[in-house]
């Protein structure tokens, strides 16, 4: 049954893909036609390069992102373009306020984490997405130690290091755990413990997989079905239909 588990896991590891590009074509070409005679690398009027948006960088980037707000709002101000020049028709605005929303609130018409650095998830953080996933219960009941004054940790807790806080004062502070060195063979302890408890669990093997016990066939079918569960657990529904 582990080892049918594993299987599984990697195969929806392996079949994961990212969302598709939303085009922004019809939007770079409005800037370059209504933009670029002041906001252009050469001229940079107010200090700001709007070519740098079609500059082939990723949507994450930070310059790209603050550059994208700032498009987004003073077209949704009217700031811009400025009174003396033909505004913006109501049309052209909602192109960019429409990309916009798209890429940075919405996606695929739901709401989405946004753009974020790429981070690992903190301690607690990746406790409570295992029990989620694999139905099984990791944290046990804090009870107070009869030889210290403070609370038991749980196994994961013990296995898995205490996370740093950041500049912000958090432990899940995305440039913290970005840049910390990732604890590999904790992690691996950690996720072997709790495919251990998934695997002694009739209950659990039930909610995630259909069944509590390893059928002697598996269709390809009903594989793809648990796995299509699995991923929309996963990733909370957000995840590319295509």
């Amino acid at each position: 049954m582990k080892i049918f588990t594993q299987t599984l896991l990697l195969l929806f590891a392996a079949g994961v893909s990212v969302f598709p590009a939303v085009d922004i074509e019809p939007v770079l070409s409005l800037i370059d036609d209504r933009c670029l005679d002041c906001h252009d690398a050469e001229t940079r009027k107010g200090g700001i390069d709007l070519e740098q948006l079609s500059s082939g960088s990723t949507l994450a980037d930070s310059k790209i992102q603050t550059l994208w707000l700032r498009v987004e709002r003073v077209v949704r101000m009217g700031e811009m373009p400025p009174a003396k020049k033909k505004p913006l028709t109501a049309e052209q605005r909602a192109l960019v306020q429409g990309w916009f929303r798209d890429n940075y609130i919405l996606r695929n018409g739901a709401e989405h984490i946004g753009a974020t650095p790429l981070r690992r998830l903190s301690r607690y953080e990746l406790i409570n997405t295992l029990e989620d996933l694999l139905h099984v219960s990791l944290k046990r009941p804090y009870v107070f130690s009869p030889e210290f004054p403070a609370l038991l940790d749980s196994t994961l807790e013990s296995v898995l290091p205490p996370d740093v806080p950041g500049e912000s004062g958090f432990f899940n502070d995305a440039d913290q755990l970005a840049s910390g060195q990732l604890p590999v063979l904790r992690l691996t302890q950690a996720y072997d413990y709790a495919l251990q408890s998934f695997v002694q669990s009739a209950e659990a093997r039930e909610r995630v997989f259909g069944f509590a016990n390893e059928p002697k066939e598996l269709s390809q079918a009903r594989a793809g079905e648990i796995l299509q569960r699995f991923t929309l657990r996963a990733f909370r529904g957000y995840r590319n239909e295509a």
